[in-house]
C-alpha cells in the first residue's frame, strides 16, 4: 500500500512540478487556488469515503456479504443523484467564487465543478476497496489515474492551454480512474441488490455527522491558508506560497497510506472485539518517523529541494520550507488521532477540530501581512489541536 501510494503520489507531484515550472508563479498560484477548491468540494466525497470504509470493514468483520452488496448498490445510486445536486449548487455560486479568488477563466472553474461531481461517484469504488482491505486493487486504481496525469498535462500545456489545460488534465484522468474503479470493485462486490439484507440508513447518517465535522475541519486546516493568501497577497506571492504548501504536503501524502491501512484494520478488530491499541501506536510511530525524515531534509537542504523541484524562481521562499513542513507534520499526527477516534466511535472529540479550523480562519484574517505570520498561525493552531487530542487520549485510557 505504501509503495503503490508513493508511486501514485510521485505522479501527482510530477504534475505539480511541471505545472509550477511551465506556468510560472502567477499561473501556478491560480492553479493552486483551483486545486484548493477541489479540496473544499471534496469534503462531501471525503465524508462519504470514511462512512463507506467504516461500514464496509465492519460488515466484512461481521461476515455479512449481503449487506456489502446492498450498501454498494445503494450508495452508487445516491452518489449519482448527489453529484448532480452538488454541481448545480456550485454553478449558482460561480460569480462569488470567481470574484473572491480572482479567477480569469470561468471554464477552469466549471471543470473543477465537474471533476468534483464525478469524484462523488468515484469515491464509492476506492472506499469499498479500502474497507475490504483490498489494498492491491486500490493501489492499481490510484496508479492508473496518477500515472496518466503527467502525460496528459504535457500534451495540453504544449498545446498552449495554460491553467485550463492543467485542470482539464485532472478531468480526463478522473474519468479514466472512475472507469477502472468500477471494473476493479465489481470483481469483488456485486452491484445488484438481492434484497436479502437491508442496511440501516440511520446508522450511516448518524456516523456521517461527526465525519462531516472531521472532513470540514481538516480540509480547512490545510486549504484556508492557500485561498486567503490568494485573496490578500499579490498573485506572485500566492504562487510562491502555493509551491511551499505543495512541498509541505509531501509529509501528508507520504503518511496517508499508513492511516488508510490503519482505519479498516482497527474497525474490523473492534467489530470482532479484538485488541487494536497496538495498531494505533504503531501507526503513530510510523507517521512520526516518516515526518521526521522529511523534516530533516527540509531543515538542512531547503534551497536544494526548492531549486530541484520548482526552479530558481521559487528560491526566495526556501527558508520557509522547514516551518511549513513542521505545520504539516503536526497536521499529519493530528490526523492519525482523528481517524482513530472515528474508528472506535469516540466522535464527540471532533468538535475540537472544528474549533481549531475556526480559530485558524479568524487568526489569518488578522495576521496575514507576510508568509511568516501565516505559517506561524498554522503551526500554533495545529499544535493546540494535537495537544488536545493527546490529552483526551491519555484521559480516556486512564478512565
Amino acid at each position: 500500500m505504501f509503495a503503490g501510494t508513493m508511486a501514485g503520489n510521485f505522479g501527482n507531484y510530477v504534475y505539480h512540478l511541471i505545472s509550477g515550472r511551465w506556468l510560472g508563479p502567477v499561473g501556478y498560484g491560480e492553479l493552486e487556488s483551483l486545486i484548493s477548491l477541489f479540496y473544499w468540494l471534496g469534503i462531501i466525497p471525503g465524508v462519504l469515503s470514511l462512512v463507506i470504509v467504516k461500514f464496509t470493514a465492519q460488515y466484512k468483520g461481521e461476515g455479512k456479504q449481503n449487506k456489502l452488496n446492498s450498501l454498494y448498490s445503494y450508495l452508487i445510486k445516491k452518489s449519482a443523484i448527489g453529484a448532480v445536486i452538488m454541481m448545480g449548487i456550485m454553478i449558482l455560486l460561480t460569480p462569488f467564487i470567481l470574484s473572491f479568488i480572482h479567477l480569469t477563466n470561468p471554464w477552469s472553474y466549471y471543470l473543477v465543478v465537474a471533476v468534483s461531481g464525478m469524484g462523488l461517484i468515484g469515491v464509492v469504488n476506492g472506499s469499498f476497496l479500502q474497507g475490504l482491505a483490498a489494498f492491491k486493487q486500490m493501489t492499481v486504481m490510484r496508479l492508473i489515474e496518477a500515472g496518466l496525469r503527467p502525460a496528459f498535462l504535457i500534451i495540453f500545456l504544449f498545446w498552449g492551454w495554460g491553467v485550463f489545460g492543467a485542470v482539464f488534465t485532472v478531468f480526463v484522468s478522473s474519468i479514466i480512474g472512475i472507469i477502472s474503479g468500477f471494473w476493479l470493485v465489481n470483481k469483488i462486490i456485486s452491484i445488484k441488490n438481492d434484497g436479502k439484507e437491508l442496511i440501516h440508513r440511520k446508522e450511516l447518517f448518524f456516523f456521517a455527522i461527526p465525519v462531516l465535522v472531521y472532513s470540514l475541519s481538516f480540509t480547512s486546516l490545510y486549504t484556508t491558508d492557500v485561498v486567503l493568501v490568494r485573496h490578500f497577497l499579490s498573485a506572485h506571492d500566492a504562487g510562491l506560497y502555493a509551491a511551499l504548501a505543495t512541498l509541505g504536503k509531501i509529509i501528508t501524502f507520504t503518511t496517508t497510506p499508513i492511516i488508510s491501512v490503519m482505519f479498516p484494520l482497527i474497525t474490523q478488530r473492534k467489530a470482532q472485539e479484538e485488541r487494536y491499541h497496538k495498531l494505533f501506536i504503531l501507526s503513530l510511530m510510523m507517521v512520526t518517523g516518516l515526518a521526521a525524515a522529511i523534516l530533516f531534509v527540509y531543515y538542512f537542504f531547503p534551497s536544494l529541494v526548492m531549486f530541484l523541484l520548482y526552479g530558481k524562481e521559487y528560491l526566495a521562499v526556501s527558508s520557509y520550507l522547514f516551518p511549513m513542513g513542521v505545520f504539516l507534520a503536526l497536521y499529519s499526527l493530528a490526523n492519525v488521532f482523528a481517524n482513530f477516534y472515528l474508528c472506535v466511535n469516540k466522535t464527540k472529540i471532533m468538535i475540537i477540530s472544528l474549533l481549531a479550523c475556526a480559530g485558524q480562519a479568524i487568526l489569518l484574517l488578522f495576521f496575514h501581512n507576510n508568509l511568516t505570520q501565516i505559517i506561524n498561525v498554522n503551526i500554533i493552531v495545529v499544535s493546540c489541536l494535537l495537544a488536545a487530542f493527546l490529552v483526551y487520549f491519555l484521559y480516556d485510557q486512564r478512565k
